[in-house]
């Protein structure tokens, strides 16, 4: 009777912490759904109102099975999770936009499923005043100015604008320390068919990209374009992470020029500044880029341009490119540095019809002199075509255990060649 009575009170017992388990489990992860303020799903009622009074309450959202039409940009404050999908009914407008979330807590965007709204007839590829891109509007996702944001999973779709997009908030200003978008992450997200951008990084620091898949896009630039904001000269991208991605590009969708679009685009400074209007207090800042385990297939293009123009202050300090994959039948990549090229474990596969040459170079300095250092270890570089790999203006460089059709270099200073078959 002893052993029932106390097994009886280890039941009551474990069933209380249960219960007191579950009800603070409860209480942190009350949420709210835009059903709750009348959101419909059926694909024919505009339920932009349900999502902003949800979203208004302040607490986390979650989207339940079904299609909601949305007319309006959803400003985030608090994490969503998507179990049905949006589609947006003017893809002129941002689907969800972070502005100026400083604190510390992570917003949390799960699952999100996206259609922009934008392909077909009476959607132009250029909108706005200039007939050109506008920068800030018809993105699935735009972190503005704002810390701690996680992207998990999702698809995101038939886009006017970019799929995700960073950059700066017009309302902050250039004294705001809280200025360029700090600690993003995104991770195994899909993003096809977009009107600029794959993923647009105008402003970015502590920034992690894991497996993405980025397709169509039809933009004259790239599928990943990392380029600061030429009108916000504080505009800072420092520590950008790629690894596990897959980006395919296709030059010949939108123009007749085969140079227009890249995998991956790193342009250097914008036209509008000139040497003489950056103050040295103000500059531009570039830091790290890194890009691991991730393919490049392109047609028409170069799988990859990081390119700087006509100040080397601009130049990324340090580039690297790690077990990585580039096919192109036009031109593998075009490297510009400043400080460092890292190049590991790559594989570089040109076609017969590649007729551009692949390119590492970089610029000298006020005293002429070469400081970028180039360090290519074990590197596949193959062309049907004999395109060449031609490293120009570097200070030094290490070749190692590296199989080349044609490797030239011109104006460099120091170069080591190890173990390398041609």
């Amino acid at each position: 009777m002893f052993q029932i009575k106390r097994f009886l009170l280890c039941i009551t017992l474990l069933l209380l912490v249960i219960f007191v388990h579950c009800t603070a489990f409860a209480d942190n992860y009350t949420y709210v759904t835009p059903q709750d303020y009348g959101a419909i799903s059926n694909d024919a009622i505009d339920d932009t109102i349900a999502f902003k009074t949800s979203i208004a309450t302040g607490l986390p959202v979650y989207v339940p099975p079904g299609l909601y039409l949305i007319s309006d940009t959803l400003q985030l404050q608090n994490s969503i999770i998507f179990d049905g999908k949006i589609k947006m009914t003017n893809y002129r407008k941002n689907c969800l936009e972070i502005k100026n979330k400083v604190n510390e807590k992570t917003l949390f965007i799960v699952d999100p499923d996206i259609d922009g709204g934008w392909g077909g007839a009476g959607c132009p590829i250029n909108f706005g005043d200039n007939g050109f891109y506008i920068g800030d509007k018809g993105h699935a996702i735009a972190v503005l100015s704002s810390t701690n944001i996680a992207v998990l999973g999702g698809n995101l779709s038939n886009l006017g604008g970019d799929g995700i997009f960073l950059g700066i908030d017009t309302n902050v200003s250039d004294s705001d320390e809280n200025y360029s978008p700090t600690n993003i992450s995104v991770d195994g997200t899909t993003i096809n068919n977009t009107n600029r951008l794959n993923i647009c990084i105008e402003a970015g620091v502590n920034c992690n990209f894991r497996n993405i898949s980025g397709y169509k896009h039809n933009n004259f630039v790239a599928g990943i374009d990392i380029e600061p904001n030429s009108a916000r000269p504080n505009a800072t991208i420092n520590n950008i992470l790629f690894n596990g991605c897959y980006i395919v590009s296709d030059g010949s969708s939108v123009s007749d020029d085969p140079i227009s679009q890249y995998g991956l685009n790193v342009p250097g400074k914008a036209e509008p500044f000139q040497i003489d209007c950056v103050s040295v207090d103000v500059p531009h800042t570039w830091g790290s880029i890194t890009v691991k385990n991730s393919t490049f297939v392109a047609a028409n293009c170069f799988a990859v341009r990081c390119l700087g123009e006509s100040n080397l202050d601009y130049f990324t300090d340090v580039l690297t490119f790690e077990n990585c994959k580039f096919e192109s039948n036009y031109g593998g990549f075009v490297l510009w540095g400043k400080r460092n090229i890292i190049v590991k474990d790559c594989d570089i596969n040109l076609s017969k019809d590649a007729y551009k040459e692949s390119t590492i170079l970089s610029k000298a300095d006020s005293e002429g002199k070469y400081n970028c250092e180039v360090n290519i270890d074990n590197l596949n570089y193959t062309s049907e075509g004999n395109n060449r790999l031609h490293i120009y203006q570097i200070g030094r460089i290490t070749v190692k255990d590296s199989k080349i059709a044609t490797l030239t270099a011109n104006k460099c200073e120091n170069i080591k060649v190890e173990n390398c078959i041609q």
